[in-house]
């Protein structure tokens, strides 16, 4: 939560919503994507993030040849891997 939540706390300081709704808003939003094999992703400066409805994957910094994977264990997300185009796999931390 502490990354997207962050995010959201820096972007109010310039001048956006309330962050509480903002987080609430895009944990929904990420339940709802999940259900139809989606997801929700905050960029943050250069970082991307990863929301799921149980919890957050910091990325980092993925360019347009990159490929996010996702780990599912039933219908939860446990993982997520960018693949780097012409890299090795690196594996994306809960946040």
């Amino acid at each position: 939560m502490d990354s997207v939540f962050n995010a959201i706390q820096a972007s109010r300081r310039r001048g956006a919503r309330n962050p509480t709704t903002d987080y609430g808003q895009i944990k929904s939003l990420a339940a709802i994507a999940a259900r139809h094999d989606g997801l929700i992703s905050v960029n943050s400066g250069r970082n991307l993030i990863i929301v799921a409805p149980e919890r957050e994957f910091a990325v980092g910094e993925v360019g347009d040849q990159d490929e996010i994977v996702r780990e599912y264990s039933g219908d939860r997300l446990v993982g997520v891997q960018v693949i780097k185009a012409g890299k090795t796999t690196a594996e994306a931390h809960p946040a």
